[in-house]
């Protein structure tokens, strides 16, 4: 009896190591995906506080989280207003319209880029144009 306690004791032990040495292999991996992670919770997350605002009446004594809730109040004293249509138009316009001009600077660079005969000014063409349009968009949005 007392030799199987022993061998369960070190069968139990065995385990345990194994667990802990392999999540120890994993710390690497678990720190490449911690900006991930961050970016993820900092972009996605943190603004669905924002969204608490369309549904309460806002107190700015009592702050968002503590302010009365009004449900559909908001919603609908916007949709009475006669301003409601023009912003809606506005917005799926300026949407559209992006979206296209988007699609065609895009394509045209593109094309002139393959009508360059020099692979080594057509990679640093590449590479202005790419750092021209990320720079636009972590810095002016």
């Amino acid at each position: 009896m007392s030799s199987t306690l022993a061998n369960t004791d070190i069968s139990v032990k065995k385990r345990y190591l194994q667990k802990k040495t392999s999540r120890v292999n994993y710390i690497p991996l678990f720190l490449m995906m911690l900006p991930g992670i961050l970016y993820l919770i900092a972009n996605n997350y943190i603004p669905m506080f924002g969204i608490l605002i369309a549904f309460k009446k806002l107190d700015y004594s009592k702050g968002i989280i503590f302010s009365d809730w009004c449900g559909f109040q908001n919603f609908l004293y916007l949709f009475k207003t006669k301003d409601a249509f023009i912003m809606i138009r506005n917005t799926l316009g300026y949407n559209i319209v992006f979206i296209i001009l988007g699609l065609v600077v895009a394509l045209s660079i593109a094309i002139m880029m393959t009508e360059i005969g020099k692979r080594k000014i057509a990679k640093f063409i590449c590479c202005i144009s790419g750092l021209c349009f990320s720079w636009k968009q972590w810095f002016c949005e």
